[in-house]
C-alpha cells in the first residue's frame, strides 16, 4: 500500500469542519491532483480547513487541486503552516480566507520545465510556459487585485513573503494569532 502523502481527518462528532494537511510537493512525486480530487469529493461538511506546507511541484497538479477546491461546496479556510511555494501558493488562494503562521512563507515565481527536442520544440515549449505563467498570474491578480505586469514581476523576481508581507501584498487575509496578547 502506498504511503499518504495528504490526509483528510474525518471531522469529531458534530462538527461542521474537515480538516485537510496538504503537506508534501504537487504531482507525481507527491499529492496528485487526481487522488486530492477523489478524496476531497468525499468530503460532505460545510468548512474545510486546509493546512499547507509545500515547496510546490508539477502546475497541471497543482491548478487541478486550487480548481477542486474552488469547486467544493465547503467554505475553505487556508492555513499556512510552514511555506506555500510555487504552485502550492496557487493552491492556497483558492481559500475564502488564507491565514499564515507567524513563521509562516509564501513564495511566487514563474514556471519551469525541462525541454526536449529541437529547436522549434523548445521554443513550442517556451510558448506553453508562459501560457501556463500567464494562468497563474491571473489567479494571482484576481485575489490580490494588482496589475499583471507587477505580478509577473514578481514572479521573474523569485518573492518570497513572510507572513505579514503576503497579508500586505494581498496574498493572505491574515496572520494566524495577530492582535492576541504576547
Amino acid at each position: 500500500m502506498a504511503e499518504k502523502l495528504f490526509n483528510i481527518l474525518a471531522p469529531r462528532a458534530g462538527s461542521k469542519t474537515t480538516k485537510v494537511m496538504l503537506y508534501d510537493d504537487i504531482g507525481a512525486f507527491g499529492v496528485s491532483a487526481n487522488d486530492f480530487a477523489a478524496a476531497l469529493s468525499g468530503v460532505t461538511t460545510s468548512q474545510i480547513d486546509l493546512h499547507i506546507n509545500s515547496y510546490g511541484g508539477d502546475i497541471f497538479d497543482g491548478l487541478a487541486c486550487y480548481q477542486a477546491l474552488k469547486d467544493h461546496p465547503a467554505e475553505v479556510t487556508v492555513h499556512i503552516d510552514g511555506l506555500a511555494a510555487s504552485i502550492a501558493s496557487v493552491i492556497a488562494l483558492a481559500g475564502k480566507r488564507v491565514i499564515v503562521a507567524r513563521s509562516g512563507f509564501m513564495m511566487i515565481h514563474n514556471g519551469s520545465a525541462r525541454a526536449n527536442g529541437d529547436s522549434a520544440e523548445i521554443r513550442k515549449q517556451a510558448d506553453v510556459l508562459d501560457k501556463l505563467c500567464g494562468a497563474i498570474a491571473q489567479v494571482y491578480a484576481d485575489r490580490t487585485g494588482k496589475a499583471l505586469d507587477e505580478i509577473r514581476a514578481a514572479m521573474t523576481a523569485e518573492t518570497w513573503f513572510d507572513a505579514d508581507e503576503a497579508k500586505a501584498w494581498g496574498l493572505a487575509d491574515e496572520v494566524a494569532g495577530e492582535g492576541d496578547k504576547k
